[in-house]
């Protein structure tokens, strides 16, 4: 009998070292993935300062919150370049079936159970994802106007109302 309660409090202790170990490479890999991230954004922001695109497409991954506060600091950034977000779309996060199906297996040896337990009650983040448009400057748009009455291209009236347009926009379009 004592023999039986050596090999149980092994057993237990080496579930223990594997679900422990398991959790901290887990951890010190979401901190890896999470700190490239952190890199690849801010070559993306000098990238974008460069070439300046028309639009562009950004995913925000993590839970509601830390994906939302990401997308607030990085869009005043944008916004500083001339950039605005013009959609958003939030998608909340599931396991996939793969993960369910290696947790299964997993069950058979008693760790799967505890995972299985874990995944049923913490979601994985889900991902943000906006796109973002550049708005041309006010000087820009009048220059633009400026060039389309100097070409001919539209009559003194609509030039002057639409520059008044322009320089207050809170008046009618």
């Amino acid at each position: 009998m004592a023999g039986l309660l050596v090999q149980v409090n092994e057993f237990l202790l080496l579930l223990l070292v594997f679900v422990v170990g398991g959790l901290g490479l887990a951890f010190w890999l979401d901190r890896r993935i999470t700190q490239a991230d952190a890199s690849r954004r801010e070559e993306f922001l000098r990238d974008v300062a460069v070439s300046r695109p028309r639009s562009f497409i950004l995913s925000y991954r993590g839970g509601q919150k830390d994906a939302t506060d990401t997308f607030g600091a990085e869009a005043r950034a944008f916004a500083d370049m001339g950039y605005v977000p013009v959609s958003q779309s939030w998608a909340p996060g599931q396991w996939s079936f793969s993960a369910f199906v290696v947790v299964v297996l997993l069950a058979l040896f008693v760790v799967g159970i505890l995972i299985l337990i874990y995944m049923l009650i913490v979601k994985p983040g889900g991902t943000l994802t906006v796109a973002y448009e550049l708005r041309p400057s006010l000087t820009d748009l009048l220059a633009e106007l400026d060039d389309a009455r100097a070409a001919g291209l539209i009559s003194e009236e609509y030039w002057a109302t639409r520059r008044a347009q322009i320089l207050d926009p809170s008046r009618d379009h």
